[in-house]
């Protein structure tokens, strides 16, 4: 057989079939499910950050007795009534405080656990599995009061300067914050940050029995 034309020692130049439009279409779809997953929980988190920044929002699953705690800061923000509680006054201060502030911890980590808990709360409340009025199973824990006032540790009155040192000695025994500062709770003295002195006696009493004062 002849032997064809010659190209120099060059490779003949072999064109390459363009991609199938099918093909295309499976990039841009996976291309556009990897997008949907990414933006996906960032926006979920986005939507639930601004709805739990809402008291109303709390309010619309814990129905009892958070509807009143909204109602009362509400209230206050409005210039309707005067605090009569430590939450209302939170409500009504210069920067006001939303429920989420005070029931979630510090940071991404305090919020995405907070956000856990009301997510469960959710739960019940679709599943009609909810007792009212609802019982309080996690109190606010120090921390949760100390990351926006953390001076009280070093520069407030003793009982706050050796609140530390019982709980290390005592543990669960030891009083936390919200012992002394009940949120909620309409007996507190306005001239005292809406405390209430008889059980803060009880607080600072087992102190000084634990230290044998």
């Amino acid at each position: 057989m002849a032997p064809g034309p010659t190209t120099g020692g060059k490779k003949p130049n072999i064109p390459v079939p363009a991609p199938s439009r099918g093909r295309q279409w499976r990039w841009l779809s996976l291309f556009a499910l990897l997008l949907f997953a990414v933006l996906l929980p960032s926006t979920a988190i986005g939507v639930s950050v601004n709805m739990e920044n809402r008291d109303s929002f709390c309010a619309s699953c814990h129905t009892q007795p958070e509807t009143t705690y909204v109602s009362r800061s509400e209230s206050v923000r409005s210039g309707i009534a005067s605090p009569v509680d430590l939450a209302m006054y939170h409500a009504g201060a210069t920067h006001p405080v939303a429920c989420i502030q005070c029931h979630s911890g510090k940071g991404v980590p305090g919020r995405m656990d907070a956000l856990l808990l009301g997510s469960q709360d959710l739960v019940a409340y679709v599943r009609g599995a909810y007792p009212q009025p609802a019982p309080l199973t996690h109190p606010i824990p120090d921390a949760n009061c100390l990351k926006c006032h953390g001076e009280v540790l070093s520069e407030g009155r003793h009982y706050h300067r050796f609140l530390p040192r019982w709980q290390q000695i005592a543990g669960d025994q030891a009083a936390q914050c919200v012992d002394c500062h009940t949120g909620h709770v309409e007996d507190g003295d306005p001239q005292l940050a809406f405390l209430n002195k008889e059980r803060a006696r009880v607080q600072c009493n087992a102190c000084h029995r634990l230290l044998g004062d």
